[in-house]
Formats: structure tokens, sequence, C-alpha cells
């Protein structure tokens, strides 16, 4: 397809060390869709408005819900406490993502059955899920440091579906 390009045959060592990278990158991001996907049940379970406004996928959402977990909690965190958390881990929109998560916690005034319990297990997920998105990242720039080795790196990274990939393109964000 394209003549400029060589036929590539990275060393031994590379090959293995990007196998070994991309292997456990993989594993990573089986572990937080899976974690990911328990955490919407449970969520769900605690809270189904909640769960309906709010998308799962965003860094700021794990980082209310590792603080505060039920609707009560986020009612009671305010708009205020939230913003405030949201701007020290540096979220964009902070204010207006801290006033959809309260007004959807104030759409539910009931108490849900198995709600403590989930509330606790739900807090521990989306720690989790923050801990595992910091690992994903940092694995990322291991292969990137990898690749960079390469001499040809730079044409590898501008081919169509090569380089490096960021959310909400990147796959280490499951389908909504």
């Amino acid at each position: 397809m394209r003549p400029d390009i060589p036929i590539l045959e990275p060393s031994d060592r590379l090959l293995a060390e990007l196998t070994v990278l991309t292997g456990y990158r993989a594993d990573l991001v089986g572990q937080r869709v899976a974690t990911l996907f328990r955490l919407q049940e449970l969520l769900t379970g605690i809270s189904p408005v909640l769960e309906r406004a709010v998308d799962l996928n965003r860094k700021g959402l794990m980082m209310v819900l590792a603080c505060w977990q039920t609707p009560a909690a986020i009612r009671h965190a305010g708009v205020d406490r939230i913003t405030a958390l949201l701007r020290r881990g540096h979220v964009k929109n902070a204010a207006q993502v801290a006033e959809a998560m309260v007004a959807a916690a104030r759409q539910q005034t009931l108490t849900l059955p198995g709600q403590r319990a989930a509330a606790v297990v739900v807090g521990q997920m989306a720690t989790e899920i923050l801990a595992l998105e910091q690992r994903i990242a940092a694995v990322d720039d291991l292969i990137a440091e990898h690749l960079d080795q390469h001499p040809l790196a730079p044409i590898i990274g501008s081919l169509p579906g090569m380089g490096t990939c960021s959310p909400p393109n990147c796959s280490s964000t499951p389908p909504a």
C-alpha cells in the first residue's frame, strides 16, 4: 500500500517487550471493563436515577463514587464539595458534573434494600477503576517508550489505527 515503508523487522528484544506490555495492557483493560460493568449493576441497585444520569466512563464520576456512594451522601456532600473534589482531580466542567450528580441524587429519596452493603462495594470498585486507569496509562507510556526505540516509529504512528490513543477513542473505554 505504501511503497515508502520497508519491511519491518523489529529486534527480538523489542518485539518480546512490546508483546509483554500489550498483553498486560489488554489484561488491565479487561479488568477495568469487568469492574465497570459490575459497578454499573451495583449502582443501579443503589440509585437507578443516578446510574442513568451519569456517564460511568468519566473520571469525575469515579472520584465522586469513591467518596460518596448513595444519593443521600451525594445530596449531603452538595455541589460545592463535589465541585472542589473534581477540580482537585482536574476534571473538566467540574461544576456542571457536580450539579448533574446532585440533581440526580435529589430525584431519589427512597433507600433501596441492600443499599448500605452495595455502597461499600461501589466505593471500593470506583477506587479500583481509578487505580486501573492509572496503571493503563503507565503501561501506555511504557509501550510508547519502547515503540519510540524503533527507527520507523514516526511512520508506524502515522498509519491509520496505529499510534497512541486516548479516551473516548481508545480501547480502554468500554462501550456505553
